[in-house]
């Protein structure tokens, strides 16, 4: 997915859902947009001129989702570069859903509820050590 982010029609739309919401009597003084990509310039814009908080890759600054993540270690699994559909798949089933969780977890643990071979459960924790470490 990379080079995909969300540009003025996302932002539109979320405007358009907090009229809609408020025309049924509702009160919302806000509304967010949330996304784990970039988001465009006319977006972060149109946004900003809205008071629509926004939140991606890279903004805010000072409090980015990628900042956030860096920051307490969450790293989803689907970041292991050698972890295929087929892995993820078998880590999401087995409740392993970020990076830290395998480094957490012991080696038979991850074996067993995964049915991996240890070869490739050993790239894979090489890994994430990279990425977490």
């Amino acid at each position: 997915m990379h080079g995909y982010y969300i540009d003025l029609k996302e932002a539109l739309y979320t405007y358009a859902r907090l009229l809609d919401l408020n025309n049924g009597n509702n009160s919302f003084d806000g509304a967010w947009l949330s996304c784990n990509t970039k988001a465009s310039t006319e977006a972060q814009r149109y946004t900003e001129c809205m008071n629509i908080r926004l939140l991606c890759w890279r903004h805010p600054k000072d409090g980015s989702l990628e900042k956030m993540i860096a920051e307490k270690n969450l790293y989803p699994i689907t970041i292991l570069q050698s972890a295929g559909p087929d892995i993820i798949k078998r880590f999401s089933n087995a409740g392993y859903m970020l990076v830290k969780d395998l480094l957490q977890e012991d080696f038979r643990n991850i074996r067993s509820k995964t049915g991996l071979k240890d070869r490739k459960i050993r790239k894979l924790l090489e890994e994430a050590r990279e990425i977490c470490c």
